[in-house]
């Protein structure tokens, strides 16, 4: 019983913490503030104006205007860093899959070959794969570290790959092959949505 909670309590130490809520709780609370200076100026209870002279109705637009400037554009920089990141981990992470296809091949076990394959760099994956390993080491099967691998991630591209691996390893097939394979299919699947992705913005 206490094994469990021990391995469980490594589990959420190594589980990512979603800051979504506290971005957008920081943003709200700003919004407020603002907002409240904006309704001071149009009851006339203060004088804030960025240019001098302008009317109560003219101050509360300007001031709600910034009010909702602070509330969406950290969320938005927020969401567009965590999106580049994800896209850096899925550009990395056909590489990740074909070194440990290769370190399977030399007769090591799935577990194996991914602590054997963390002392590689794949840049923004790089500190994924560390967690991944530093589970594997305290006794957390391979095929749970990579499930929480794809719920800290969440992209359809990873828990597809997840869910592939998982069960072939649950099945007991060879899974350096499916591996290989699923490394082979995700970089061709970036390469043709690249291609796309010029072909539009041409």
């Amino acid at each position: 019983m206490v094994r469990e909670e021990l391995e469980q309590a490594r589990i959420r130490l190594y589980k990512k913490a979603d800051r979504t809520r506290l971005v957008m709780t920081i943003g709200i609370a700003i919004f407020i503030a603002f907002e409240f200076v904006a309704v001071l100026n149009l009851i006339g209870s203060v004088n804030l104006s960025i240019k001098a002279g302008d009317p109560p109705i003219r101050r509360f637009i300007t001031w709600t205007t910034i009010a909702i400037m602070s509330f969406i554009g950290p969320y938005g920089f927020y969401v567009y860093g965590k999106q580049r990141t994800i896209k850096q981990i899925e550009r990395r992470l056909p590489d990740f899959l074909r070194d440990v296809a290769e370190a399977g091949r030399f007769g090591m076990i799935l577990a194996e070959a991914i602590v054997v394959s963390s002392s590689g760099r794949y840049g923004k994956l790089t500190p994924e794969i560390k967690k991944m390993a530093a589970q594997i080491s305290w006794g957390v099967p391979a095929t749970e570290a990579l499930r929480l691998f794809s719920q800290r991630v969440k992209t359809p591209m990873v828990e597809r790959i997840v869910s592939i691996i998982v069960k072939s390893s649950d099945a007991g097939g060879d899974v350096a092959d499916v591996l290989t394979m699923v490394s082979h299919d995700t970089k061709e699947a970036q390469l043709t949505e690249e291609e796309r992705r010029i072909a539009m913005s041409t």
